[in-house]
């Protein structure tokens, strides 16, 4: 399923019913993106808790119910990769398969554009991990090897057209280096 880790922060009140409920719409929403592997959440360790107790894989109506199945699952190593111990910020994790950044670029919209127009008051969701570090670099990358060129062509310009002391000299020594790059 991939070994880049995808996830997204979500801040909020991580025990509220209507929460998990919301995280759990990403992780579907997620799981209909291409080469988006096995999102994970502590909205799915509850599901399968409240399973566990013949509630059904459904997340409890109740926050005492929330509270009884969470209590069952605090200790666990999972449990503190997932969400805070304050309970007011927890990640949703999937793995992305072997990827392009023009893919990563659209994925990363998708996501963005599920963020804001489902937002709530109550939850606030926001990309993190490394593709959105690598798309982050590569674009800082791109930028900064434009200016880069941009700037060595006006210097080998401005350093040719003196030696010769003519302008068009000038941009006739640029044609060579402009081939060459």
């Amino acid at each position: 399923g991939g070994s880049t880790p995808l996830q997204i922060l979500v801040r909020g009140d991580i025990a509220d019913p209507a929460a998990l409920r919301e995280i759990k719409k990403m992780e579907d929403f997620l799981k209909t993106l291409p080469n988006v592997h096995h999102p994970q959440s502590v909205a799915d360790l509850i599901e399968e808790m409240s399973d566990l107790m013949d509630e059904g894989k459904t997340i409890p109506d109740s926050r005492a119910k929330v509270a009884n199945l969470w209590f069952l699952l605090e200790g666990e190593d999972i449990m503190s990769q997932l969400v805070d111990g304050d309970k007011t910020e927890a990640v949703i994790q999937a793995t992305l398969g072997k990827i392009s950044v023009h893919e990563v670029r659209g994925m990363i919209g998708k996501i963005d554009d599920y963020i804001r127009k489902n937002r709530t008051g109550a939850l606030s969701f926001s990309q993190t991990g490394m593709h959105y570090i690598h798309l982050k670099l590569d674009r800082a990358m791109v930028f900064n090897q434009t200016q880069s060129l941009v700037l060595a062509m006006v210097l080998i310009f401005i350093m040719v057209a003196l030696m010769l002391r003519s302008f068009f000299g000038g941009l006739i020594g640029l044609i060579p280096i402009i081939f060459s790059l």
